[in-house]
């Protein structure tokens, strides 16, 4: 909807955006080398890979002379992606484990497209790590964070990073259980975006306010089964016939 709709968006007077109904689709050749190793403590992959994306669709920016500018989505010529990629995961024991990924894509342009077009080689960058800690059945410790930067022909497109903790205990036999969540404890929520035309050159600092502390209690009232229950159970599974 967003890359073919032609309805204008007029929430900013000075930056109109709307969407191109004689957009066409993109396609690509890939070529992908995927290496892995999986082990009772940990799981290790990487891949690297070419692609030759052909009449690509990107979001572009362009000056007009009233000094307002037009962002829609055009077709432009081929480029040429390199990547390489990981995602792997460490069990230091049944209490600790810890997984990440990140991923490193390149564009490049050809030398038409930069010269009469201004288009930029850039990369992007998708990166993720979590870490779980459970030291008994009542305690369970989480956090995770997030590193992510988009590329576009023009620059970037967006650029942020965010952050989570989280702590959660159980008492009573598991029934009440309090989590805490801390949002973002070090950095804010940012957004930057550059873009560079043939005529123009064109910045924008987003800043929001993410940082949040959450306090959630809950409380089980469904009865756990007893012990009577359990066995009552397993009885009816081996009266069960089994299927010839």
């Amino acid at each position: 909807m967003g890359e073919l709709n032609p309805a204008i968006d007029f929430g900013d007077p000075y930056n109109l955006r709307f969407g191109n109904i004689e957009l066409q689709p993109s396609t690509s050749h890939n070529f992908d080398l995927v290496f892995g190793r999986n082990k009772e403590k940990y799981y290790l992959n990487l891949s690297m890979g070419f692609n030759l994306v052909q009449d690509v669709y990107a979001q572009i920016r362009t000056l007009q002379p009233d000094g307002k500018t037009f962002v829609t989505w055009k077709n432009i010529d081929d480029r040429k992606e390199y990547g390489i990629s990981s995602w792997s995961g460490y069990n230091f024991s049944k209490k600790l484990r810890v997984n990440g990924s990140i991923s490193y894509t390149y564009n490049q342009y050809s030398s038409f497209d930069q010269l009469t077009y201004k288009y930029r080689n850039g990369s992007s960058i998708n990166s993720g790590l979590n870490a779980n800690y459970a030291p008994t059945q009542m305690w369970n410790f989480n956090a995770s964070a997030t590193f992510n930067r988009f590329a576009n022909p023009q620059g970037y497109v967006r650029w942020n990073s965010s952050m989570n903790i989280g702590l959660q205990r159980k008492f009573f036999e598991k029934r009440f259980i309090i989590t805490a969540n801390i949002i973002d404890p070090i950095q804010q929520q940012e957004n930057r975006t550059f873009t560079y035309g043939t005529n123009f050159n064109h910045e924008a600092y987003g800043y929001t306010r993410t940082r949040n502390y959450r306090l959630t209690l809950t409380y089980n009232f469904i009865p756990r089964p007893t012990k009577a229950d359990l066995e009552q159970k397993e009885k009816l599974k081996m009266m069960v016939p089994k299927k010839a």
